[in-house]
């Protein structure tokens, strides 16, 4: 599989893999691969044949998800179209991924405005459009959840960075926001620090899907 600079492979022998520069991801142990959205066009193209690279790597038993999330990305179709023909059966987010995608264009400025006018603001602002792109997101991947029996097909929602030495208010966030998402496929991502691991436990019990995160 071309890397995003077109050189090398990725050698499903090998459990883990590292790149290291500006689209750095990885293969765990269950055979995930992380790729941005900038790699993942370096890598397709239409005059691609049938069996693209993405395809050949999802047939070797592979997981390929996005480490991207954007408005423009859904209501474009690209996201739709990346599920139907290259193979992408998962996606994670993070509070810098919708940074980048909320101050990089126009696409969220009449929401904001809105939310802003009926007194939504800071944080509760930020994860009211989060939840948003992430239920249709959850909904366009469902289908890759069911086929698989909950084994791919997920998105994910990190809780506040600012929590990861509370347990107790990340445990509590982790439930709200899984419960206002209100998708089954959606992860709840958690930093595995000393105090989220009692809350990682807890989120599990209570039923809350955890993506442990740095």
């Amino acid at each position: 599989v071309p890397s995003c600079t077109g050189k090398g492979v990725v050698d499903p022998a090998f459990a883990t893999w590292h790149r290291r520069g500006r689209h750095a991801r990885h293969v765990d142990v269950r055979g995930r691969i992380e790729l941005d959205y900038d790699c993942l066009s370096a890598a397709i193209s239409p005059g691609d044949p049938p069996m693209n690279a993405t395809a050949q790597l999802h047939a070797l038993g592979q997981s390929l998800w996005l480490d991207n999330i954007t408005r423009d990305l859904l209501e474009s179709g690209t996201l739709a179209r990346y599920i139907a023909e290259w193979s992408v059966t998962g996606l994670t987010s993070n509070p810098t991924i919708f940074d980048h995608a909320i101050k990089g264009g126009d696409d969220y400025d009449a929401a904001i405005r809105s939310k802003l006018k009926a007194g939504t603001s800071g944080e509760a602002l930020f994860f009211e459009l989060a939840i948003e792109d992430l239920r249709r997101a959850a909904d366009l991947f469902r289908p890759v959840h069911v086929r698989t029996n909950g084994v791919d097909g997920w998105v994910s929602l990190e809780v506040s960075p600012l929590l990861a030495y509370d347990t107790q208010t990340t445990l509590a966030c982790a439930k709200d926001l899984h419960a206002r998402a209100g998708r089954p496929n959606l992860f709840i991502k958690i930093p595995g620090t000393k105090e989220g691991l009692p809350a990682i436990e807890e989120a599990i019990f209570a039923g809350v899907p955890v993506n442990v995160t740095l």
